[in-house]
């Protein structure tokens, strides 16, 4: 998985994430949701769509509509899509 779609995705985002840049946020956002029009194997387009829900659940705690928790289970699909760890936590930097 390391070079497929999702994983690059799902890092993207998190980088954009890590250093609250809010235009590179959305800019990753946009382009997780562009892979729908991409033609990938059905296990990538789950992994993709997982992608694109983390990134859709961001998008919506940055306008108010979902909690610190959700939040954090966003987070935590993009740190499994980008680095193969789920144990492996961090703290939510942007406020």
């Amino acid at each position: 998985m390391q070079n497929a779609a999702s994983h690059r995705r799902a890092r993207t985002l998190l980088e954009a994430w890590r250093a609250a840049d809010v235009p590179k946020i959305h800019s990753a956002i946009a382009q997780a949701q562009s892979a729908a029009d991409l033609p990938l194997a059905s296990e990538e387009a789950e992994r993709m769509e997982l992608v694109q829900e983390a990134g859709l659940l961001i998008r919506e705690w940055m306008q108010g509509k979902r909690t610190a928790i959700d939040l954090e289970a966003g987070l935590t699909v993009l740190r499994h899509m980008a680095h193969g760890n789920v144990a492996a936590r961090e703290p939510v930097p942007f406020r």
